[in-house]
């Protein structure tokens, strides 16, 4: 065990666990085993249980919105070309046991939306951050007449995150990436002109 350690170095350590268990079934004995870490040096880096998850989830969001960033903005592809590539993303992404894993800011919302006021407002700037990224695209695409005038990017990127939310939540029970499959092809068969 060592007696010293980093914010970062606890949140990457544990963040495969949190994001695999979840809020309750996280311990903080869970995180300082994963850490390598003295018992008592948690508090040297976190108040509660409660910062520390807040921690991983803003850990898990900078990758995420990496990610989705990458896609999304290579002004070298069409804003449609940019969308199928973020879809090649998340399909790559969500192999073997990742199926089973989720949307770790999904998760935490589904465990703790409602009853953990910090946490769920945490999870919701994540999604906005997202979305902000996918209405941008959507716009894009608007101005290149890739999609309908009478789209409202802002609805159309509620729905994006929206329904992606949904789909990994349907991948996780049948351990298939056909629901992501589904909802790219619907995407791209209602948004996209031609």
């Amino acid at each position: 065990m060592k007696a010293k350690t980093s914010k970062k170095e606890m949140t990457a350590a544990s963040l495969d666990h949190v994001w695999t268990n979840g809020y309750h079934n996280t311990s903080i004995k869970d995180v300082i085993e994963r850490a390598g870490i003295l018992k008592g040096s948690f508090y040297n880096y976190f108040d509660s249980k409660d910062q520390f998850i807040g921690a991983v989830l803003h850990r898990y969001t900078e990758g995420w919105a990496r990610m989705v960033s990458g896609s999304l903005n290579d002004t070298s592809q069409t804003p449609k070309q940019r969308l199928r590539n973020l879809f090649a993303a998340y399909r790559e992404m969500y192999q073997g046991d990742m199926l089973s894993k989720g949307c770790l800011a999904g998760n935490i919302g589904q465990e703790m939306g409602g009853i953990h006021p910090v946490l769920s407002a945490q999870v919701e700037t994540s999604f906005a951050r997202v979305e902000a990224m996918y209405r941008s695209c959507l716009e894009d695409a608007l101005q290149e007449k890739q999609i309908s005038p009478e789209t409202d990017t802002g609805k159309a990127a509620s729905f994006l995150i929206n329904g992606l939310q949904g789909v990994l939540m349907r991948m996780k029970t049948v351990q298939t990436v056909g629901p992501l499959d589904d909802f790219e092809e619907m995407i791209f068969t209602m948004l996209f002109e031609n």
